[in-house]
């Protein structure tokens, strides 16, 4: 038969807001939502680790921007950072969602867009953030924003035949990818169509080819 704890009884994994995404790496809990304490442990921002014992943050966690004008910072009603899909991989964990940056420990904002790393540094035994080439997003023409927006709902890794070189894809509501949009804006939030977006990571880099492929593009 199958069994189950209500973990939602217990005081210490309570968080203060919805969970939308979970990954588990050995003995690691990995857990992404909309809240921003997880337990007794304040500013977790999104996203947080139990390690079977106690939660720990990871840096400052995520942030958005928030518009008083429109009440949140992304058009869909949440005014905290959200993450919606986490996948993990030796020590690092990407994490996907609507936010646009990550903060490090020294409380140095990096910015993102819908789709960072954090990298776990053994040595300084603590976690680093760091962009994916800025991230996946979307312009909104009618909203007044100047930061990006859109979504990433959903992560997959995909290993390749050699160790160390893997595909990371994305998919969610977005136009643009990385630091060269392609000037793509909606009329409409969210976008009206998905798409899907790869890193290739750990293969030689081609002198033509760009790291980062986004497929089914707007059509007129």
């Amino acid at each position: 038969g199958v069994s189950g704890t209500n973990y939602d009884s217990w005081d210490p994994l309570t968080l203060d807001s919805a969970v939308f995404s979970l990954a588990a790496c050995g003995t690691n809990l990995f857990v992404g939502g909309d809240f921003t304490t997880a337990g007794s442990l304040p500013n977790v921002n999104g996203i947080a680790l139990w390690n079977g014992a106690e939660w720990r943050a990871m840096g400052g966690g995520l942030l958005t921007t928030y518009d008083p004008d429109w009440g949140s910072s992304t058009l869909t009603g949440y005014t905290n950072p959200i993450v919606y899909s986490i996948k993990t991989r030796g020590n690092v964990v990407y994490v996907g969602g609507s936010f646009n940056g990550a903060v490090n420990n020294s409380g140095v904002t990096v910015p993102v867009a819908n789709i960072a790393q954090a990298t776990w540094d053994e040595d300084m035994q603590r976690w680093s953030w760091s962009d994916l080439d800025f991230g996946l997003y979307a312009y909104y023409l009618e909203s007044g924003f100047t930061t990006p927006m859109g979504k990433v709902s959903s992560l997959s890794i995909m290993e390749g035949s050699n160790l160390g070189e893997y595909d990371l894809i994305a998919g969610g509501k977005f136009y643009d990818a990385g630091n060269n949009p392609a000037g793509w804006y909606s009329y409409y939030y969210p976008p009206s169509f998905s798409a899907l977006a790869r890193w290739r990571i750990g293969y030689p880099k081609p002198a033509s080819v760009p790291e980062v492929a986004i497929t089914n593009p707007p059509s007129y």
